[in-house]
């Protein structure tokens, strides 16, 4: 054994040295006074993985307009856009844009949005809603 540990045997057929080491995270410090410390080192974990799906928290109505909290931890306000459909089955999903009859906004800042969509009820339609990121 040495100092660290480590166990060294020498195989005579094959004029091999071989290194065992305990295993584990350690420090190993020789200083320049030729003295040797091993200190125990917990590793760091590592970061959970990033959740990348965009939640609607929660979904307002007020009279014509519709008013949604969005959490999305990925992005900026311009990598998400409103979606909406008339078939929550088929489809298809249209994506929203700025245009006089339905104008809507993004504000907020990460990972917390507001996004409103003016006129989105009027007698003629039903459509369903979600936000995807671009």
């Amino acid at each position: 054994f040495d100092a660290a540990g480590n166990i060294y045997t020498i195989s005579q057929g094959q004029a091999v040295l071989r290194v065992y080491a305990p295993g584990g995270h350690t420090l190993a410090t020789t200083t320049s006074l030729g003295t040797f410390s091993i200190t125990e080192v917990t590793p760091t974990p590592p970061a959970p993985p990033l959740d990348l799906t965009t939640y609607i928290n929660s979904v307002t109505r007020t009279g014509n307009d519709l008013t949604l909290s969005v959490t999305s931890r990925l992005g900026i306000p311009t990598t998400l856009a409103l979606q909406r459909t008339n078939n929550l089955a088929a489809g298809p999903w249209t994506t929203m844009v700025n245009t006089p009859a339905a104008t809507w906004s993004i504000a907020g800042e990460p990972p917390n949005y507001t996004i409103r969509a003016l006129n989105a009820f009027t007698t003629e339609n039903g459509y369903f809603y979600r936000v995807k990121r671009n």
